[in-house]
């Protein structure tokens, strides 16, 4: 785990702001966060929770600058907890996925198969497929039911969710592969550099809704990712 100082030099420069100007957006000392970040001192409970509020942390990243993220589930972990939801799944009125930390998709519906007309289709939910592959592979069969004019942003916000959620974490070998696998898509190309320019908020509304096409039909689809 990283010390509190890096921590708060990650976000911050992710931010793109200076030492200076987060010090004035907490009524902070000049020079107060040059110590903070190396680790020379360490803030109060009161300057962290300024700190989390100007750098608009999400309720995650709040839990990892406070030391209390857990690890990255591993496989077998991660299909015990879809496994406890599998009947919340198999009701025809739901219309849902399960992913985790990775993105790897864990489950899907029966609505939500029977809704894009996927009963047929291979949709693995033993984490061997990557929801991100859903968005930007040609491959995909769920892609090709997007609208077409909220495909774009759905794409943009499902990737800066996910670089935020894996920017806490050492890029293992897997998330490598998938952001290998996908950088042949220029779809990904140009969103890729666009979530990088800037820092968007996935807690909005319109980044937590997604809607479907099918058969000239729209499917909106408003999801939580907690």
């Amino acid at each position: 785990m990283k010390p509190l100082g890096q921590k708060i030099k990650f976000f911050r420069k992710r931010a793109k702001i200076s030492q200076f100007e987060l010090e004035g957006k907490i009524g902070a000392s000049a020079g107060s966060l040059s110590r903070i970040e190396s680790g020379e001192v360490n803030p109060t409970k009161e300057t962290l929770e300024k700190i989390k509020k100007a750098l608009n942390l999400t309720y995650i990243e709040t839990l990892f600058l406070d030391g209390d993220y857990i690890e990255l589930l591993d496989k077998e972990e991660a299909q015990k907890a879809a496994n406890s939801v599998a009947g919340f799944l198999d009701n025809p009125k739901v219309f849902a996925y399960i992913i985790d930390e990775r993105f790897r998709l864990w489950g899907v519906s029966d609505g939500f198969k029977k809704a894009l007309n996927l009963q047929n289709e291979p949709i693995i939910g033993d984490g061997s497929r990557n929801v991100l592959e859903m968005f930007f592979s040609e491959k995909s069969i769920i892609a090709k039911n997007f609208n077409p004019e909220s495909k774009y942003k759905a794409a943009l916000y499902q990737l800066a969710r996910a670089m935020q959620i894996l920017s806490l974490f050492e890029i293992d070998e897997y998330i490598f592969s998938i952001y290998s696998k996908l950088s042949i898509s220029p779809l990904f190309k140009k969103i890729w550099k666009e979530v990088n320019q800037k820092n968007y908020d996935t807690y909005l509304m319109e980044a937590r809704t997604i809607v479907f096409n099918f058969r000239n039909k729209n499917f909106v689809m408003e999801y939580q990712r907690e």
